[in-house]
């Protein structure tokens, strides 16, 4: 989930235009044709600022809830890569979630949208994304919270320890710059899920 530090109400400012309602329409018809083993659900009438990967009786789904959908501050920018982080999650290799081994984690999803995803929707549909200008529709989404709190003090773009979905500062950054991932990386959520590893795992 990109947004995972916050699952917040949203309020009553939906942009449920007719122009709204073409370019949703435009987006999943486009992701459906360049994914076709992907399922792109759209749920409007949910309020959660959020977006999901998920396996559905082996299908494999991506759902855009209508807090996200229909928010104002996202154009087609934004909304392109919020459903090709989701699409990531499914297409990606590298490290899983730790609760489950058939999603990729966040930041492996983040790498997979900038490197591959757009690369293949652009092949596909002829669109290129505006890697900055998503970040900034998304930044402009957190712009009013003021409960979330930064990653650890020992976080950074730069920490290939540390997963930088915990903060969407360090995220931001880790998208704008594309940060590269170890060749051998295990999600660094592992560590709060599991416990801490015994054993070194050796970057190439």
């Amino acid at each position: 989930m990109l947004f995972s530090e916050q699952c917040w109400e949203f309020d009553s400012r939906k942009d449920d235009t007719v122009e709204r309602c073409s370019l949703l329409s435009e987006l999943l018809a486009a992701f459906q044709s360049s994914f076709p083993t992907i399922r792109y659900e759209l749920f409007p009438e949910l309020n959660l600022v959020n977006a999901q990967a998920l396996l559905l009786r082996d299908q494999r789904v991506v759902r855009l809830y209508g807090g996200v959908a229909l928010h104002p501050a996202l154009g087609r920018d934004g909304l392109a890569f919020v459903l090709l982080h989701e699409t990531g999650h499914h297409m990606a290799e590298g490290a899983r979630y730790p609760w489950n081994p058939l999603i990729a984690c966040e930041c492996v999803a983040d790498s997979w949208a900038l490197r591959s995803g757009r690369v293949l929707l652009g092949n596909s549909v002829g669109w290129t994304l505006d890697v900055r200008k998503a970040a900034e529709e998304i930044s402009s989404l957190y712009s009013s919270r003021t409960d979330i709190t930064p990653c650890s003090s020992h976080a950074g773009v730069n920490d290939r320890r540390t997963c930088w979905a915990k903060s969407w500062h360090d995220r931001r950054e880790s998208i704008l710059t594309d940060r590269s991932i170890p060749f051998v990386h295990t999600c660094p959520l592992d560590d709060e899920v599991l416990g801490p590893r015994s054993t070194t795992i050796r970057n190439q």
